[in-house]
């Protein structure tokens, strides 16, 4: 009877625990724009790496053709050039110089390869329709000036100049999450595009708005010191439309 009362350990109230969930949501909102971006620089450095790889490819098929990429050659297959991007690098499969179209995609994009490329010696199931990202300028060589551009992404149409549309913000665990895929001709966040060189370099322009669409800056129309782009014809890609 006479000997103290232990106490009784109590758990955390409704308050604690409240401030702890808030804490808890507050850093998830702080950290979500940083993981977005993070995300989003990766899909760009992939999305390069198989713009590189392609130019490698387009300059390989060069050295063996007098310079002429695949957009100049009558495809036996067809018996006519390549009219569409998804045809003038079929024939990079054809040729042998490359078996995987992976390559020919990018993160996020619509337009994915399903790794199937058919059979020799026509592979016709390689780069079908809806299977190809990426545009390709006709005409040139790999002799053509090098700041000249010879692939990019996707644009709204292929007219010159090319045109792209703004990109609407979405949480990326989102897009994830739900399978979502970027529209033709829509830039990346920040309005950014990728484009692949005739000197084989890649790099991640920055677009100028206007008149609601997304135009190449003047820094790769008319570069400083150069002799400004002449107007230039693209190779669409073939949507399957």
């Amino acid at each position: 009877m006479n000997e103290p009362e232990v106490p009784v350990k109590k758990g955390w109230g409704c308050l604690q625990w409240g401030v702890v969930i808030v804490g808890l949501v507050l850093l998830g909102l702080y950290m979500m724009p940083c993981y977005c971006c993070i995300t989003v620089r990766a899909n760009q450095m992939k999305a390069g790496s198989n713009a590189r790889q392609i130019i490698g490819l387009l300059m390989t098929y060069a050295s063996d053709n007098n310079s002429l990429y695949t957009d100049a050659i009558i495809n036996p297959v067809t018996n006519r050039s390549p009219q569409t991007s998804n045809e003038a690098f079929r024939l990079l499969v054809q040729e042998g110089l490359v078996q995987d179209e992976t390559i020919f995609g990018c993160p996020r994009s619509r337009f994915m390869p399903d790794r199937n490329i058919g059979t020799p010696p026509d592979y016709k199931q390689a780069l079908n329709a809806g299977e190809n990202h990426w545009m390709m300028v006709a005409g040139m060589t790999h002799e053509s000036p090098s700041y000249y551009p010879l692939i990019m992404e996707n644009a709204a149409d292929a007219t010159w100049p090319p045109k792209w549309s703004t990109p609407a913000w979405h949480p990326e665990w989102l897009a994830k999450s739900t399978g979502k895929t970027r529209e033709r001709g829509v830039a990346w966040r920040e309005n950014k595009t990728v484009i692949g060189f005739n000197d084989a370099s890649v790099q991640t322009i920055q677009l100028e708005k206007k008149n609601d669409h997304l135009h190449l800056p003047k820094s790769v129309l008319e570069p400083e010191g150069k002799t400004p782009l002449p107007v230039m014809k693209l190779l669409d890609i073939d949507d399957g439309s």
